[in-house]
């Protein structure tokens, strides 16, 4: 068995996995709500706009996809598992250091200085999303240090050649 399936294996995993795509999805969803909402009736002249009226949509759609992504490398494991985890870390603070530079200053012109409660829902989400797939790499990591064939039912730890026949006694 190749390391990226003993990770699939680990019983945390799978939880992780779920809950890391539920926080991700749902900071796409609330850019996505925002966007629709609010955002995309700011005026293209208004310093900063193309942060929300760019930004917002990207990182809806940025999001989705690293929701199929996580699902895809968990489903079927290769060597992208930890760098597709790992971007999506990477994704996740990159949206926070910016909800929270536009909160306390501005980010390409576009400053916010007031705490809505969708910037503090967004806030939340996105901090729990980092925290899951922060969690998510670290047991990625100790899977793949651990990984080596697990035994079949009949206690061999074979690899290609066995059929799953317990041996002649």
């Amino acid at each position: 068995m190749n390391a990226p399936e003993s990770i699939r294996r680990m019983p945390i995993t799978t939880p992780m996995v779920v809950m890391s795509a539920m926080f991700v999805a749902a900071g796409g969803f609330i850019h996505a709500r925002q966007w629709l909402d609010v955002y995309r009736h700011v005026p293209a002249d208004a310093p900063g706009a193309a942060v929300v009226r760019i930004g917002f949509p990207l990182n809806a759609a940025a999001s989705f996809l690293f929701v199929v992504a996580l699902a895809l490398v968990f489903r079927r494991p290769s060597r992208l598992t930890r760098p597709v985890v790992w971007a999506a870390v990477a994704f996740q603070v990159a949206s926070l250091a910016t909800l929270v530079a536009t909160r306390v200053g501005s980010v390409v012109g576009w400053a916010e200085p007031i705490w809505t409660p969708a910037a503090q829902q967004t806030l939340a989400v996105e901090a729990a999303a980092i925290a899951a797939l922060v969690v998510l790499a670290l047991f990625s990591r100790r899977g793949q240090a651990a990984a080596g064939p697990l035994p079949h039912l009949h206690g061999c730890r074979c690899k290609a050649a066995c059929v799953g026949e317990a041996p002649a006694a």
